[in-house]
């Protein structure tokens, strides 16, 4: 009897337990109009990268549009010996531990994207100029450059400010 509680109260703590999705992935992902898209990435699939802002919000950005994924920071302040290198036609991988390696990205593969089921650890597929294909856990990863990267960094426009009626004083909300 003793032995069935046992295996009863085990069975039920197992069933209760829910195995940890994967680590969250934080990212602010510059699109090539300049917008910055800051969260967790979860996916690239058919060539749409799936950024979630918040619990509720989900972008879903065509991958052409993208001009940088950065991980380490907010896609501000980008050193200019990263951007002389970015500017050309190949993608340019930056890892943590400082080296960088260009070629072309070929996926993302495990996170949660639009598919039901158990998150996997995100992995980059990367393919070098070389011809090597590497696959990289996001841990090592610091940004990711996908080429033609502007000469100046696209700033993201500001509404012009409207002509005030005569008599009235308009004030900037920030």
């Amino acid at each position: 009897m003793n032995r069935l509680r046992t295996v009863m109260l085990l069975a039920a703590v197992l069933a209760t337990t829910t195995v940890p999705a994967a680590a969250d992935v934080r990212a602010t992902v510059m699109l090539r109009s300049g917008e910055r898209i800051s969260g967790n990435l979860e996916a690239l699939d058919g060539g749409t990268l799936f950024v979630r802002e918040s619990r509720d919000s989900q972008r879903k950005l065509p991958f052409t549009d993208v001009v940088l994924i950065d991980l380490v920071g907010g896609a501000e302040g980008l050193p200019e010996t990263e951007l002389r290198e970015a500017r050309g036609s190949a993608h340019l991988l930056l890892l943590k531990d400082g080296s960088a390696t260009k070629g072309t990205l070929r996926d993302i593969d495990g996170g949660r994207g639009t598919s039901e089921g158990t998150a996997a650890e995100l992995t980059f597929v990367f393919k070098t100029s070389g011809g090597e294909e590497r696959r990289l856990k996001t841990d090592r990863i610091a940004r990711l450059y996908l080429g033609n990267f502007p000469s100046q960094a696209p700033q993201t426009a500001e509404p012009a400010p409207q002509p005030a009626e005569p008599g009235t004083v308009n004030v900037a909300a920030n």
